[in-house]
């Protein structure tokens, strides 16, 4: 049974999920025609629509997608910085659904009389939870029921990498997303308000202190001077190897630091915001119990 602390957490993501389903309305142009065919800006969206059950009218994909391989085969239509006009017109849409801002895919489709929405769902993990219902209100209507089948599925399969681990007991972790290969020059980190941040902590870790910045460049000078119990190097996709993780560990002992223990998690969709968040979950925990078991 979940723990008191597990049931308030997921009441919260649910309460500010519900709120921003019902705000759709307001931030999305005229809505389009039933069933219309429909371009999605970004993989965590597109992702999220085949989970829903909507695959079926998506046109095309962005040249990001890597999931599932039902929409790998469809047309490739640029990126949300570098979108093929041309080719989003021959698509047909009848809906563009953006994340975030956009001018340049906006005035196209107010030129060309095609539909835009607004579905955020990059941020932290309630608003994943809030995006999956949005777009389903989007895709399917504002009676539909596909977002809530599925936000209450993705929340069970999380709570099994749920650790009840009080703060005190939890170690130290530092998400590295990226560095000079061989070093830790150019040290990218995650921070806080993010779903990566979010998942630490659900799985048993103790996010390092930061200065309030979601993504940010993190110092030697800073790394020394307080190291984590854990460092995690977030390399999707590549089939990360032991050599790969005795290099990594290598960076850090050329700085002095023996402490830290290191891991490399190299799930696809580790950097993806959308329904595979239970599988980041997964490998976040793997990876640290990992970690752990090498400083025994």
């Amino acid at each position: 049974m979940a723990s008191s602390r597990s049931l308030r957490w997921w009441v919260l993501l649910a309460f500010v999920a519900g709120v921003a389903a019902l705000r759709w309305a307001q931030t999305s142009s005229p809505p389009p025609k039933e069933n219309s065919r429909v371009l999605l800006f970004a993989p965590n969206l597109n992702e999220a629509a085949v989970v829903l059950g909507y695959g079926d009218r998506i046109a095309g994909v962005t040249d990001y997608c890597i999931w599932p391989d039902s929409l790998l085969s469809r047309p490739r239509i640029g990126g949300i910085l570098n979108p093929n006009l041309e080719r989003i017109l021959s698509l047909d849409p009848g809906l563009l659904v953006l994340q975030g801002q956009n001018t340049t895919l906006r005035n196209f489709a107010r030129r060309e009389g095609i539909a835009v929405a607004n579905v955020d769902m990059d941020r932290d993990l309630a608003s994943i939870f809030a995006g999956l219902l949005r777009l389903d209100a989007v895709l399917g209507g504002k009676e539909s029921t596909r977002g809530r089948t599925v936000v209450d599925s993705l929340r069970q399969r999380l709570e099994a990498w749920h650790s009840p681990e009080t703060r005190d007991t939890r170690p130290t972790v530092l998400l590295v997303l990226g560095h000079r290969a061989g070093s830790l020059q150019q040290l990218l980190v995650v921070g806080p308000g993010t779903y990566l941040q979010d998942l630490v902590g659900w799985v048993g870790g103790e996010p390092v202190p930061d200065d309030g910045s979601a993504y940010r460049n993190l110092s030697l000078e800073a790394l020394v001077a307080d190291p984590p119990d854990v460092a995690l190097d977030l390399r999707p996709g590549s089939q990360a190897r032991e050599a790969d993780r005795r290099e990594f560990e290598a960076a850090w002992r050329r700085l002095g630091i023996e402490s830290t223990q290191v891991e490399i998690v190299d799930f696809a969709g580790v950097l993806v915001p959308g329904p595979r968040v239970d599988q980041t979950a997964r490998a976040l925990r793997q990876a640290l119990l990992a970690a752990l078991g090498n400083s025994r």
